[in-house]
């Protein structure tokens, strides 16, 4: 009532409302912008109304920040006289029927006073967060820098409170160890943005990091692995049976019993996951005896890809209970949250399926499928920890399972696998994937320089609306709210970790908080930059992908001409520059407003510019129009898929694929053999024949073992002029291309055939015999 009373009071003056220029990430219910500013000075005071328990934590850590980079020390008093009403910041504990919940707050700001009132002390908490964002970026500096800033704030009315009570963030530290004092600055920053659930992914295959003092070898044998310093973890192989380990670390329960306090001070709650039943290989090194038996694959601790999920639980022998049950008796009494994540995802049948004790459970309880064993071993972790009066919470692969009904899904697979979810009836936390997921590359994959197997752009993750499904009004209240995630396979480091968490954690604290009707994506980027300065001075990283191009080129058939869109995801807020002669683009560079139609080969440069400077980095990519582009092509053996058949148009649209196979430019065959013949309509004098292969193991893909190529005239006799033969063992085992070329050729001829055949590595799964190729290209 208080805001509202305020909100007219302001409408009626008109004058002395003048349009929005605050910036606070997430962005507020309400904000009415005032004329004038509050100063901060030595006499500032802040006045706590009525009981003071509580508010110490919460303001110990801002008045000494403050101090340190302002030199004014903020004294807390409870006296209140007439002249406590000047140059005062006034918290009270207060519920306004404009604030719909518990971490919700109101700020009033003028030139005399700020008041700050909430119904509990987690809305005041959030509220000093803004006031933080309202202040000068160099609060957080480290030395005293008071006479060179204006400690001042703009007058303004805030109404605030969040749209979802579950707004989580997820990170790894199995695949990568992190020390406390790093998981600490994860909270912070985590608070700084108001979520208020720390996912905590404590086990994998990769590593155990939580002291079980009932276990000990999980953290003396489960928490280390063999160092593998500059190998990916996408190649690294297991640690070997007599290879010294010597990688990795682990929490003891005291240390997380303090970062669990650490969080509590931040009001955010830690959610312990301990993975069940696969994602366990270090555990089951530790511990054998419950592993499945007759399981072939060596019990290894992975260092990456190579040996993970090739080991579950043996959920057909009655001790692996017990043992998980001892396990999470102790993690149920280290962590207060109501929650125990016991993810349940990707479990491979496998190990299941040649075990004898698992096929005795199958046979016992008639079930014909691992996913019903799967769903007895959930339900029975589940009536456990419902014992015990906590909740289980988990992957959306739970629900499989006739589990209690105050277990909450995790639904990452994406929209339509959550509609499904909802339908069960359980509460819900959207996390999918192709919006939450941190470990995703930020721009075009040319330009990362780590990237995964795919990309999640800014704009991507701020268009995040957990409620937008076609569901019911009953369904859409079983969604409490979203989560990010951020595996690390491929995030070694903290700064690292930073680097793939910034910005998108802004976007994803405003799709969590403020809701699809207060967003503004035009304004988000502009907080976004002013954001980055608060991260300079605290020295953290953070990316600037947002400033990066993509391109984005489609052939048209009809013409034979290549479209090419260059996209941007700062809302067009800069000027996007080009050139098409293979020069970096300067301030006199074309203006890019239109998408360019090309008929002629080219070499495009672009970027995004502020003025005469370059924002980002420079996108470049060449487009070659050559006498193929655009010909008849037959391929045997043909797919009877026409999705398939239609992908085989890029073989000649001139367009080149990224290092990225899956950016809709490549084509993947898996047969033996493969014939792809060209007709040119006519007979003409070829000079040059060029092909790119891409190379990726981690992917089942690989070189072919021989290429040959060959020309006819009349399309039934073809003479072979140029062939290529590769090693059967790939020399390189990361992701790369590979070109072959032929030249000065002049040749005669109507039809060009490549006859391709697999190097079909992968005995027994010719899906897994995958070769790429994504133009061929005829001058």
């Amino acid at each position: 009532m208080k805001f509202l009373k305020a909100l007219i009071f302001a409408l009626l003056i008109g004058g002395s409302t003048v349009a929005s220029t605050i910036h606070i990430i997430p962005e507020p219910v309400e904000i009415i912008e005032k004329k004038g500013v509050f100063h901060f000075n030595r006499t500032t005071r802040i006045l706590i109304k009525g009981d003071t328990t509580g508010f110490a934590t919460i303001f110990k850590s801002f008045v000494i920040s403050f101090n340190r980079a302002s030199g004014i020390l903020l004294t807390i008093s409870q006296k209140n006289s007439k002249a406590d009403s000047l140059n005062v910041l006034v918290i009270e504990l207060n519920h306004d029927p404009s604030i719909k919940n518990n971490e919700g707050y109101i700020i009033e700001i003028d030139k005399n006073q700020i008041h700050i009132s909430a119904p509990a002390l987690a809305g005041i908490f959030y509220a000093i967060e803004t006031i933080k964002q309202l202040l000068p970026p160099e609060f957080y500096s480290k030395s005293n820098i008071s006479g060179k800033i204006r400690w001042q704030i703009p007058c303004a009315s805030i109404l605030d409170y969040p749209q979802y009570s579950f707004r989580g963030m997820n990170l790894d530290v199995s695949r990568h160890f992190f020390p406390v004092s790093f998981i600490k600055k994860y909270l912070d920053i985590l608070s700084n943005y108001k979520f208020n659930i720390f996912h905590w992914h404590l086990t994998d295959s990769h590593g155990w990091r939580i002291e079980i003092k009932q276990y000990p070898k999980l953290t003396s044998a489960g928490a280390w692995r063999a160092e593998r310093k500059g190998i990916p973890m996408t190649i690294a192989e297991p640690t070997g049976k007599d290879e010294p380990a010597t990688y990795g670390g682990y929490y003891s329960q005291e240390e997380i019993k303090d970062i669990i306090q650490y969080a509590k001070e931040r009001f955010i709650t830690i959610i312990p996951e301990i993975e069940m039943p696969g994602h366990c290989t270090a555990a089951l090194v530790a511990y054998p005896e419950f592993n499945c038996l007759n399981n072939k694959i060596p019990l290894l601790i992975p260092c990456g890809y190579p040996g993970d999920l090739q080991h579950n639980f043996c959920v057909g022998y009655d001790s692996t209970y017990t043992f998980l049950e001892n396990i999470l008796n102790e993690v149920m009494k280290l962590f207060p949250s109501n929650y125990v994540h016991i993810g349940g995802d990707e479990v491979r049948a496998g190990p299941w399926l040649t075990c004898p004790r698992c096929r005795k459970r199958m046979e016992e309880n008639g079930f014909k499928t691992s996913q019903q064993l799967h769903a007895y071993f959930t339900k029975r972790i589940d009536s456990f920890i419902t014992a015990n009066n906590k909740r289980t919470i988990g992957w959306d692969e739970i629900l499989s399972a006739n589990i209690s009904s105050e277990a909450v899904a995790m639904a990452w697979h994406g929209t339509e696998g959550a509609v499904s979810d909802l339908q069960s009836g359980h509460e819900i936390v959207m996390s999918p994937y192709h919006y939450t997921y941190f470990d995703f590359y930020q721009s075009d994959p040319d330009l990362e320089e780590y990237i995964t197997y795919a990309g999640l752009f800014l704009d991507t993750v701020y268009a995040f609306n957990p409620g937008s499904l076609n569901i019911t009004d009953r369904e859409k209240k079983l969604i409490i709210g979203g989560e990010g995630s951020l595996w690390t396979e491929n995030v070694e480091t903290a700064g690292r970790v930073e680097y793939m968490l910034l910005p998108r954690l802004f976007a994803l604290s405003e799709d969590l908080w403020s809701g699809s009707g207060n967003k503004n994506y035009r304004k988000f980027i502009d907080k976004t930059e002013d954001e980055f300065n608060r991260l300079d001075m605290r020295h953290i990283h953070y990316a600037k992908s947002m400033f990066n191009l993509s391109i984005s080129p489609h052939f048209d058939s009809a013409t034979k001409k290549i479209i090419i869109s260059i996209n941007n995801q700062v809302a067009s807020k800069y000027i996007i520059r080009y050139t098409l002669d293979g020069k970096k683009p300067d301030y006199h560079s074309a203006v890019y407003k239109n998408p360019l139609i090309i008929d002629k080969s080219v070499a495009l440069q672009t970027a995004l510019f502020k003025n005469e400077f370059i924002l980002g980095k420079v996108n470049s990519q060449r487009f070659t129009i050559h006498q193929g582009i655009g010909s008849i092509i037959n391929i045997f053996p043909d797919s009877l898929d026409e999705e398939i058949s239609s992908e085989y148009k890029r073989l000649n649209d001139g367009i080149f694929g990224t290092i990225e196979p899956f950016d809709g430019r490549w084509v993947s065959f898996h047969d033996s053999v493969k014939t792809i013949t060209i007709d040119l309509g006519k007979s003409r004098i070829i000079q040059n024949i060029y092909v790119r292969f891409m190379e990726d193991q981690v992917s089942d893909i690989y070189l072919p073992k021989k290429i040959e190529f060959s020309f006819s005239v009349e399309g039934s006799h073809f003479r072979t002029f140029y062939e290529v033969f590769n090693k059967s063992i790939p020399e390189q085992p990361l992701r790369h291309i590979v070109s072959y070329k032929q030249e000065v050729l002049s040749l005669n001829a109507r039809y060009i055939r490549l006859r391709i055949k697999n190097a079909n590595l992968n005995s027994g799964d010719q899906t897994k015999n995958n070769f790429l190729l994504d133009e061929i290209v005829v001058q």
